[in-house]
């Protein structure tokens, strides 16, 4: 009887214990699930700037070769991305899905996300290390990047970050290991090699290891065999970098923060300070004390020399001898760029290094770990509530930009420049229509609907008197527009179900510079929401083309509402609305 109550109370304590390993386990998960799923509720599968680059890369014209993989973008070398845009290009068959490569982007903060719970599952001490664990997740996937989350070139920037957590955490390993044991050596050099050929920040990796290794062996480190290998390809992956390497046109001078020290110094600053705080002065002062702090920690690591301190100090190092490689190349472009989301995805490093290197002390005070894990938690959940309208406003650029994209023939110079700074790579987009690349993928042009909106019914801030036909055109609408707020109803005979990728095309003539608004009902009446500005000039026989906005799956559009410029004599010759049945299919795998 005895015996047989034993058993069950460790049956039962057993069964407790893998119980709240998965539901652990599946908490853990929790930032993953974030991460994946501002992708795909903001994502948009539309090419933007750079990404027009990958267009010869992936297409079947397109010639792959050790030169162009190889080449120069901006200043970085792209080897190892650029193999990824092809690979992930083929095996999603659709050629260029922006939205597939942010999700790889995703997966692969994954991989560095649970190293990162590795490396806290193996301190000593067993308390709190879930939470911590959690922290480090929110803190990875933070929304403060999404500028990159929701950008599919910037798979180059991800894998920099993850194969830089990943050297240092093998280096780590290997510190930590025999002295004759190359096996996690080798790895290191391997994912370093792989972020130095991601990006040029990548190879800050070599030197990040290099100044901790220092600081830890001293003046043994010149009789370290592991140090001497890793300098060995250190130098060799720098000098194969720079071969034939060009300082890339339009960009400023490295002396530009020599040259003003103080704006250059605000730059570090606002770009250490960034990961946590969007408001500028927030940003500052974080900046400010984040430096402080990690002087503090590197005194101690240069105190007491803990090994096991290797890992998350030379995080720290590396995010902020990348902070400052970018205020030496940016800081000529003036400090607001500091502010940019780009840099985040590594300067997060320092954050994560800092919160590592003190969880991984034994504190005197064990609950200053709870603490400053629950604060920094919060501030990482609550960033998401901040920057939320910011990746609501990029999704709606996005759409506007997809829209602008499919109708490219039908859209004007102005819109097109949203997409490429040059008007010339219109070729490009000639090329993935061809090859139905990207969301031209399984696009059906038999599927595309012209609607004739029909004349106004309701006109208001103009006079009766003053509508009238224009000689023997019938079809032309006449307006002398008054000073307060002119508009011109236009209700739909008929309700339209959803298009994707409208359009609205006016005929018109203008007497007078300003500015129109159209607002589009969609059966809940007016709203700014739903309205888009355009600038207009004193032209006649102009067009104007602009993508209706907000038009959701289920709703219908009622009717459209045009404001023309106050004062001005507007001639609206005809309406028209381009659109393909919404059964196309936007995001295939």
């Amino acid at each position: 009887m005895m015996i047989s109550c034993l058993l069950k109370r460790i049956t039962d304590n057993m069964n407790y214990r893998y119980i709240k390993k998965i539901l652990m386990f599946f908490l853990l998960l929790t930032p993953v699930f974030f991460g994946m799923g501002i992708v795909l509720k903001y994502g948009v599968n539309v090419p933007f700037w750079d990404d027009f680059d990958l267009v010869p890369l992936i297409s079947d014209k397109g010639g792959i070769s050790l030169r162009t993989l190889f080449s120069q973008h901006n200043e970085h070398r792209m080897f190892f991305p650029r193999i990824v845009f092809i690979i992930i290009g083929y095996l999603t068959h659709t050629h260029m899905n922006m939205k597939a490569y942010m999700l790889f982007s995703q997966m692969l903060v994954a991989v560095s996300y649970f190293s990162l719970c590795i490396f806290i599952n193996n301190i000593k001490t067993k308390k709190n290390k879930y939470l911590m664990m959690l922290l480090i997740g929110f803190l990875i996937y933070s929304p403060v990047q999404h500028e990159n989350q929701l950008w599919g070139f910037q798979v180059g920037f991800y894998m920099v970050s993850v194969f830089t957590v990943l050297s240092i955490y093998f280096m780590h390993k290997s510190v930590n290991m025999r002295e004759k044991d190359f096996y996690f050596l080798i790895l290191s050099l391997l994912c370093a090699i792989v972020s130095s050929f991601s990006s040029i920040h990548g190879l800050l990796v070599w030197f990040a290891v290099d100044f901790v290794y220092l600081l830890h062996y001293r003046k043994k480190v010149f009789k370290n065999i592991r140090f001497i290998i890793w300098n060995i390809f250190a130098v060799s992956s720098w000098a194969l970098y720079f071969f034939n390497y060009h300082k890339p046109p339009g960009t400023p001078s490295l002396l530009s923060g020599f040259r003003n020290p103080k704006e250059f110094i605000i730059y570090i600053l606002y770009v250490v300070g960034h990961p946590l705080f969007t408001d500028r002065y927030y940003i500052f002062l974080f900046g400010l004390l984040t430096i402080i702090v990690c002087l503090i920690l590197l005194l101690i690591f240069i105190r007491y020399n803990n090994k096991s301190d290797f890992f998350p100090m030379t995080l720290i190092v590396f995010g902020l001898m990348v902070a400052v490689s970018i205020a030496v190349g940016r800081v000529g472009f003036g400090i607001q760029q500091a502010l940019s989301s780009r840099y985040t995805t590594f300067t997060l490093s320092i954050v994560i290094g800092i919160c590592l290197f003190i969880f991984n002390k034994r504190l005197s005070f064990p609950a200053s770990k709870i603490i400053i894990t629950i604060i920094i938690l919060s501030l990482s959940i609550s960033s998401y509530s901040f920057l939320k309208n910011e990746m609501i406003q990029t999704n709606e650029y996005n759409n506007y930009n997809l829209t602008i994209l499919i109708n490219y023939k039908d859209s004007t110079n102005e819109d097109l420049v949203r997409l490429f700074p040059n008007i010339n790579d219109i070729n490009l987009v000639q090329e993935m229509e061809q090859q139905g690349m990207g969301p031209f993928k399984n696009l059906d042009k038999s599927k595309k609907h012209i609607i004739n909106v029909p004349i106004p019914q309701d006109i208001i801030g103009v006079s009766v008197n003053d509508i009238f036909s224009n000689g023997k055109q019938e079809d032309i609408l006449v307006l002398n527009c008054g000073i307060y707020d002119p508009f011109i109803c236009l209700p739909l005979q008929e309700s339209i179900d959803k298009l994707s990728y409208p359009i609205l095309e006016i005929k018109y003539s203008n007497s007078t510079a300003g500015t129109i608004q159209i607002f589009f009902d969609y059966g809940n009446g007016w709203s700014q929401n739903n309205s888009i500005i355009k600038p207009l000039i004193n032209s006649e026989k102009s067009i104007l083309r602009v993508p209706i906005l907000n038009w959701n799956e289920g709703t219908k559009l009622v009717s459209v509402r045009i404001d023309p410029p106050d004062g001005t004599r507007f001639e609206l010759e005809s309406i028209l609305l381009y659109g393909y049945s919404s059964t196309h299919k936007k995001f295939v795998f």
